[in-house]
């Protein structure tokens, strides 16, 4: 979620987004090695001082060795149940439990779907159930902050999320507000029933 935020310069309003104060936002250390790879060689100078704000901005996590070690079990457990969870994912879903958090924001929508079925043999994820902010959620936020003309034109300019970019109808001469908020609430809802509400079925964040 903060590589797709950063390309398009709009990473600095997600505590607003979020409704939370800057204090509370943290990253996972090894983000700004994997996102700042990416950045660097795919984005604008733009998403490059986007991304750099970011991460002075927010909290730095490094994973203790017991969060380390459930991840370790939450992957494995997705592996016996083929779901497509990664180890970054395992690792974010790990700290949010053990530091009891209250808004775990991503935008991995496979690891959104996964967390229903792993916790059918995981039920020490259940926690998590309603506290993921999903990318959809964010952006219905940033359509409320922000013109929405200008969080369109970076949107559909740097096209790194086919959903975000059919909600805004990038491919069309136009669209408006209400027609986009439309769009992102009726995947949210989506994603809500695949998840059995991990996230919540509307765009409140």
């Amino acid at each position: 979620m903060v590589e797709k935020l950063s390309r398009w310069a709009v990473s600095a309003a997600l505590p607003d987004a979020l409704k939370v104060p800057v204090s509370e936002i943290g990253y996972l250390a090894t983000l700004k090695f994997v996102v700042g790879k990416r950045i660097a060689t795919l984005a604008s100078c733009e998403a490059k001082s986007a991304l750099a704000n970011f991460l002075a901005m927010g909290s730095e996590l490094e994973a203790t060795d017991e969060e380390i070690e459930l991840a370790a079990e939450i992957e494995a457990a997705a592996i016996d149940s083929e779901l497509d969870l990664d180890a970054g994912e395992s690792i974010l879903i790990a700290v949010s439990l053990k530091r009891d958090v209250k808004k775990l924001a991503t935008g991995d929508k496979r690891a959104v779907c996964s967390c229903q079925p792993l916790s059918q043999t995981l039920n020490l994820i259940e926690p998590l159930r309603g506290r993921i902010i999903t990318l959809e959620q964010i952006l219905a936020q940033l359509i409320r902050q922000l013109d929405f003309g200008e969080l369109r034109g970076k949107v559909c300019g740097d096209p790194c999320d086919k959903t975000a970019g059919i909600c805004f109808g990038c491919s069309s001469e136009g669209s408006s507000e209400t027609s986009a908020l439309d769009a992102l609430l009726s995947y949210q809802k989506h994603l809500a029933k695949e998840s059995s509400e991990f996230t919540a079925p509307n765009l409140a964040s």
